[in-house]
This record gives C-alpha cells, structure tokens and sequence, in this order.
C-alpha cells in the first residue's frame, strides 16, 4: 500500500501534540510510499479549514492513496492539473472561488472525474449546479462518511491500470 501526501499551503498546527501526530501520519505515508506500487488513486481535498486538512491529513495517512490538501480555489486548480486525481473532494465556501466553480471547471476539463461536495451548509444541496456532483455530504467530525463514499467512488485497481 502506498501513499503520499502534499499540502499547499504548509500546514500550522497551533497545538504541539497535533502537530506530532500529523508528522506521524506522514511519516507512516512516506514509509508506505517507498513500497513502490504506482497504482495508488490520487485524491485531493480542498477546504479553507486548517483543521479539516490536519485531520484528512492523519486520517488518510492510514488509507491506501495518494493524498494532496489545498487551502483554496485557485491551489486545488494548480494541484488540480499537475496531480491528475481520481477524485475531489471540495468545500463549497472557499476564499477565492467557490466549490460549485471549481467543481465545473474541472468536470469542462475531465467529465469523468468524481467530485463529493463536502460542506457544512446544506442549503446549496437544491442548486442544480450541485447535481453534477458525485456525492453532497455534509460535514461532520466523523470521517466515515466521507470514506466510505470515497472507496464506493474509485474506481478498482484493475479499472485504473486498463485507462
């Protein structure tokens, strides 16, 4: 199982215990990354919450892909092209460019790639513009969910090494 993990903007955890538990999780990533297997999904999650990215960092330092975190619009786009990812997972609410554009922007460029909304404000949930979403979850602190959605989208290994 292989993983890595970028994050753009660096990541500044105001709490030393969390900060040592984040550098675990990437230690344990860049361990896995050295086992050389190349077929590993890419994912990137794009939330403007240092938190919500602290915690996707650790939790999916234990799950079996290629992890990029991105502070806004404009860096999920950058990662967005140089990374190639299986599947986006992005905020609605950003700073720069709102999860529902960015969604559209991407699907103009790549209309097979799965998209999950993953925001704390249900009321975009009835924006037509949402429907070409994959998934609208909501937020919680309860990273379940959102993973189970995520294996439920990727495609197999034997899919991804035929495309």
């Amino acid at each position: 199982v292989v993983g890595t993990l970028t994050h753009d903007p660096p990541l500044l955890l105001p709490n030393v215990a969390e900060q040592k538990e984040f550098s675990m999780a990437c230690a344990l990533l860049l361990r896995r990354a050295g086992e050389g297997n190349c077929m590993v999904p890419k994912v990137l999650f794009i939330d403007d919450s240092q938190n919500f990215r602290a915690r996707v960092g650790f939790e999916f330092a234990k799950e079996p892909y290629e992890v990029h975190l991105a502070a806004d619009g404009r860096t999920g786009l950058e990662l967005f092209h140089r990374e190639h990812p299986d599947l986006v997972v992005t905020e609605i609410r950003l700073p720069d460019i709102d999860g529902i554009e960015l969604m559209g922007r991407m699907l103009a460029q790549r209309p097979r790639l799965s998209v999950i909304l993953y925001t704390a404000y249900g009321i975009y949930r009835s924006n037509y513009n949402c429907w070409a979403a994959d998934a609208y979850l909501m937020k919680s602190s309860d990273l379940t969910e959102l993973k189970e959605k995520i294996r439920e989208l990727l495609p197999p290994r034997e899919q991804r090494a035929a495309s």
